[in-house]
């Protein structure tokens, strides 16, 4: 006779076979191939996998399939205990409903799911942590796999491999698994989804995270079912909530709901922690402490508490919670707390099994357990005085190193600086020494000739002027070198004023050619041409100007050995600027050497006479000016062609000092 128990089940089952069968023809429009009627079973059967009821629709699967000849979706139907027993941790059962989805699945012709099965042990005995276990069946599992020949079950062998390899840390292992595996299920044609997502959280574990993220996308565009889709969704949310990527979170949520419409919300942990994580964000609070109400883990639930009471500004309760955490923290990882635990618990055990009716010992025994949890409580305080100690002793050592470093870097940029100053200083020395000790030579040398009494009549009178020209030319060379470096120095300490008058453009620009033409070569032509009227006056210091086109003149002599050398002038009104530009047929200049001329002591020709500072000197006084001077890298007809813009006043601009800007 039936117990009540198996009379209600079986009526149960006759009632959904007789609704299913109302509901639905017989077609196989659904992703496992099988009658519409048995799906629309099986569907149900998966909401409630952590339920015995769950034989209940596998049982009327069974009768379904064997009345509409359907042996695939009895092969499927017994793939519904492997998922119960696999969410149970329940090893017996599984080995149990093992054998015989096997069986079922052999018999009929679907080793897809002979191999499922296999697939599912493994899982679960891995998450148990019986390795050794899991070594016998990958073993078995080969074994058929190779007498098969079989894709799908080549795939399911390398995909376990790759777990296990990841459940012991070797993820570089685990990928080179996966991947094999992923070759054997695209042979096969079965979905990459999870695998991606498997390969993803390896890549995770070793800090990648730009490839982490790639493959969870991966996952998402492999994904062949809205329910494989959501899954990539969460995990993809989840990985964001990790990293702190909060703007791809909110995104990700959105596709998340949106997707839910169509096949149900998600309902493992990682979702969970992602809806808490988008309410605290968007300060839905109300939400958030509904929702924490899902939280499992205590650790977890205690950790977004104690967020929840940073982010509202209950630090107290905060300081609190985060106490509770350390405390939950340390009683699970305290070896010797779980030592004394089990002890006691043992001790206890054969104490009551031994003298259940003593009841001095019994007191014996419970005041020895009393001592035990005292000692116990006082280790977790040690062990949590030693972690606070720990704590700010690492953060005093970084705090120190860190202080330390940043001295070293500030020494060291000082060491450069010094290093750097001194090779100017070397520079100087040196481009000083040689400028100055040739025109002195000369001067000298000369001079002595020309005093010379023994001198007297083997110099003639051409010969006497022609010394003394050249004396006169070397001190004015002397003279000018002295007078770049004071300017420099007259320049940096802020003691140089700019005199502003009124002056005609075209009278500083021919003054300028005339004092140049000395230094001129004779087979170079030097001339002046202007766009201006002589009688075109402006408001400026005519001894700066003059020096800059003096020294951009005298520049080009020294490059130029014959062709000509041209200085020219314009004005721009509209844009109150004067354009002087001074072009030659010398040596050139390389285009990337543009702005290293302009610097101090640099010279491209070190057998050309001159210390280097005199464009140097024109770019400052330009940019006194209110201009600029450049090299036109866009000329190319030979030669260089040097730029001097400044701006055009016509109304006496109140005096300008140096130290004042």
């Amino acid at each position: 006779m039936l117990t009540h128990y198996r009379y209600y089940r079986y009526c149960l089952i006759w009632f959904i076979i007789f609704g299913c069968t109302q509901l639905y023809g017989q077609t196989k429009n659904n992703i496992m191939s099988i009658d519409d009627r048995i799906y629309a079973i099986y569907q149900r059967g998966c909401s409630h996998l952590r339920d015995s009821l769950i034989f209940t629709y596998m049982d009327s699967m069974v009768v379904l399939a064997k009345k509409y000849h359907d042996p695939k979706a009895e092969a499927v139907a017994y793939t519904l205990p492997l998922r119960y027993y696999f969410r149970n941790n329940d090893e017996d059962g599984m080995e149990k409903a093992v054998a015989k989805c096997k069986q079922i699945a052999r018999k009929n012709g679907y080793l897809q799911y002979f191999y499922y099965a296999y697939n599912e042990q493994c899982t679960m005995l891995i998450n148990m942590k019986e390795y050794n276990k899991v070594k016998q069946v990958l073993k078995e599992t080969q074994e058929w796999a190779q007498k098969d020949n079989l894709d799908y079950g080549w795939a399911i062998c390398y995909s376990q491999l790759g777990h296990l390899a990841r459940h012991t840390y070797n993820y570089n292992l685990a990928i080179d698994y996966y991947k094999k595996a992923r070759d054997y299920y695209e042979d096969a044609n079965q979905s990459l989804s999870t695998l991606y997502i498997y390969i993803a959280s390896c890549y995770s574990s070793m800090h990648d995270h730009d490839i982490a993220k790639f493959y969870y996308e991966q996952s998402y565009q492999a994904a062949v079912s809205d329910q494989e889709r959501m899954t990539a969704l969460v995990q993809m949310a989840n990985f964001a909530n990790q990293h702190m990527r909060y703007e791809d979170l909110d995104d990700l949520y959105e596709r998340i709901q949106e997707l839910s419409k169509t096949c149900g919300e998600p309902t493992d942990a990682y979702y969970v922690y992602v809806k808490l994580k988008h309410y605290i964000n968007n300060k839905q609070y109300d939400q958030y402490l509904k929702e924490l109400e899902n939280v499992q883990n205590p650790i977890d639930k205690l950790i977004y508490q104690q967020y929840y009471a940073e982010r509202t500004g209950d630090y107290k309760e905060a300081y609190v919670l985060g106490t509770k955490i350390l405390a939950k923290f340390k009683e699970n990882n305290s070896h010797e707390t779980q030592v004394i635990l089990s002890d006691l618990s043992n001790r206890m055990e054969t104490a009551l099994l031994e003298t259940e009716n003593a009841e001095l010992e019994l007191e014996q025994k419970e005041l020895e357990a009393k001592h035990n949890r005292m000692t116990a409580f006082f280790l977790f305080i040690l062990m949590c005085i030693i972690v606070v100690i720990l704590i700010l002793y690492i953060r005093v050592r970084n705090k120190t190193i860190r202080r330390l470093k940043r001295a070293w870097n500030h020494a060291r940029q000082e060491e450069l600086k010094a290093i750097e100053a001194n090779k100017i200083k070397d520079e100087f020395v040196q481009n000083m020494s040689h400028e100055i000790r040739t025109p002195l030579n000369a001067i000298c040398g000369l001079s002595q000739m020309l005093s010379d009494p023994q001198m007297d009549g083997m110099i003639t009178t051409t010969e006497k002027e022609e010394y003394s020209g050249l004396i006169k030319a070397n001190t004015n060379m002397l003279t000018s070198l002295v007078e770049d470096i004071l300017y420099i120095s007259d320049i940096e300490k802020g003691r140089y004023k700019l005199d502003k008058n009124e002056y005609s453009l075209n009278t500083i620009c021919h003054f300028s050619v005339e004092t140049a033409m000395v230094r001129c070569p004779e087979n170079v032509k030097l001339y002046y041409t202007s766009e201006v009227n002589d009688d075109y006056m402006i408001l400026t210091d005519r001894n700066r100007v003059q020096q800059v086109l003096m020294n951009m003149l005298t520049n080009s002599c020294k490059h130029t050995s014959e062709g000509e050398i041209h200085l020219h002038c314009a004005v721009n009104e509209p844009e109150e600027k004067i354009i002087f530009s001074v072009t030659d047929t010398g040596k050139g200049v390389p285009p990337e050497m543009a702005e290293v001329i302009f610097e101090r002591f640099k010279k491209l020709d070190m057998f050309v006479q001159g210390t280097g500072v005199g464009l140097s000197i024109c770019r400052i006084i330009a940019e006194l000016l209110e201009g600029r001077i450049y090299l036109d890298t866009t000329y190319t007809a030979g030669g260089a062609r040097f730029v001097f813009e400044m701006k055009l006043h016509k109304t006496p601009p109140p005096q300008i000092n140096l130290s004042d800007q």
